[in-house]
């Protein structure tokens, strides 16, 4: 009995020599268990190259050489498990850079560069560089990265990219790849969105601007505007410098017709002929207010659209940057509404004929589909003799009739019906603003009380004379 214990305690110590037990609470620190396994393995080899001198010298037995060789072989396979775990458990991309450009024709580019570092822990890094020739020799080649989908999106998780998505069909450990996207929306900060392994990944980074030469980019908030005759319209301008130098700009605009101004301006109101721009002060924010004059006639035409085109030019005078937009002047619609009565007074039983109300166009284009929209109180019918004029031209007025019946329930009162009018002219509702008129309506006497009142007056007459003819005489 004591020598089968003492021959069980040297099993279990010899197994636990040679084999090595894998441990549930490393996994809670993957680091100090790659780092064990390494030290383990390295020393299993020392060991193995020892035992192998002593076995060809005859020193040791066959079968203590056999259990050194599986030892680094249990080693070697636990080192391996650990950092092929520690690799690929949480695969990891890089945002190396990410870079923002302009082409020539003003258009902004960003350019990425990612890399697949694997794991992301913080001490990954080192121990690849102290051990990597280790996985090599035991040719440990990671598996690349599958169906990489990669888009930039801005703050609302809108795609601002053209392609919407770049998909990476493969991608190697511990390479780099670059990517370039056009923007379809400028901005300075956006968020990429990296879809790979069951995941998504997004991460929201700053653009570092870069440019080859100082450049200036114009955009507009609008293309095309239509300005009212006597009044000025405006369109924002958005300027964005790619440099490192402090430039100076000359603005102007050209192909503007006679008698037509502009004036820049920025968002405080004051007036600006010229910027100064930096790679701290890269953007600007400016207003361009065209105004178009009163037409006459002749000076300008009107529903005509032309283009006119402003220019950022050097201190040389050489045009660095320009936009092009359309203006678009067009005269006043102005629809009129008037009645020279505002409160109407009926009986009961009589038809209650409203008007005339008067209709006009009153602007500077002819205006089509013109409609009466009538609101009348509760329990009243109406019919509009005129409801709907095909057009008004310039200058010409309209006329038309209300007529209202009430029900015989409505009791008498004072009511209040509207009125408004509104028609269409290029393209556009215009409308009056809705006139407000009072309607009282009556009880009707009956013949009776008309006889009552009839004779009562008679006789008040009769007395108030009586009094007046005996006061004289006396």
């Amino acid at each position: 009995m004591k020598y089968l214990l003492i021959l069980l305690v040297f099993t279990l110590c010899s197994f636990a020599e040679y084999y090595q037990e894998y441990n549930p609470n490393d996994d809670r620190f993957k680091i100090l268990a790659l780092k064990k396994s390494i030290s383990i393995y390295r020393n299993a080899e020392e060991d193995y190259k020892r035992s192998n001198e002593l076995f060809e010298k005859g020193m040791i037995s066959k079968e203590d050489f056999d259990s050194k060789k599986m030892y680094l072989e249990n080693s070697r396979l636990n080192f391996m498990q650990y950092y092929l775990n520690l690799i690929f458990e949480n695969p990891h991309l890089t945002i190396l850079s990410a870079e923002k450009r302009v082409d020539n024709h003003g258009n902004s580019e960003v350019y990425l560069k990612i890399g697949n570092s694997g794991s992301s822990s913080y001490d990954f890094d080192e121990i690849f560089k102290e051990y990597g020739d280790l996985a090599d020799d035991l040719k440990l080649v990671p598996p690349s990265l599958k169906n990489i989908f990669i888009s930039l999106k801005d703050d609302y998780g809108s795609i601002i990219s053209q392609p919407y998505e770049y998909h990476i069909s493969s991608f190697d450990f511990d390479k780099t790849c670059e990517i370039s996207f056009k923007l379809l929306k400028d901005v300075e900060n956006l968020t990429v969105s990296a879809n790979y392994n069951g995941k998504i990944d997004e991460k929201k980074i700053y653009l570092k601007r870069l440019s080859e030469v100082n450049r200036l980019t114009v955009n507009s908030d609008i293309f095309s505007q239509e300005i009212m005759s006597s009044e000025s319209g405006e369109y924002g301008l958005e300027l964005e410098y790619y440099g490192d130098s402090r430039e100076f700009f000359k603005f102007e605009v050209q192909n503007l017709p006679k008698f037509y101004t502009w004036e820049l301006t920025e968002k405080n109101g004051r007036s600006v002929s010229s910027i100064v721009m930096d790679k701290k002060n890269f953007k600007r924010n400016l207003i361009l207010k065209i105004s178009v004059p009163d037409f006459t006639g002749s000076n300008i035409e009107l529903d005509k659209s032309f283009i006119i085109k402003t220019v950022f030019k050097s201190e040389s005078s050489e045009e660095i940057a320009n936009a092009e937009l359309e203006v678009i002047p067009t005269g006043k619609a102005i629809i009129e509404f008037s009645s020279d009565n505002m409160y109407y007074l009926f009986e009961k039983s009589e038809e209650m004929k409203l008007g005339p109300f008067k209709i006009k166009n009153d602007g500077m284009k002819k205006i089509n589909d013109v409609k009466v929209i009538f609101t009348a109180p509760n329990g009243f019918d109406y019919k509009i003799d005129s409801e709907k004029f095909s057009e008004l031209k310039i200058g010409e007025e309209n006329h038309f009739f209300v007529t209202l019946n009430p029900n015989p329930d409505v009791t008498p009162g004072i009511y209040n019906v509207k009125v408004k009018c509104e028609g269409k002219a290029s393209g556009r509702i215009i409308s009056t603003s809705t006139n407000e008129l009072k309607l009282e309506l009556k009880a009707k006497a009956s013949i009776i009380t008309i006889s009552i009142l009839s004779i009562a007056s008679l006789m008040l007459i009769g007395f108030v004379s009586y009094i007046i003819i005996k006061f004289t005489k006396n």
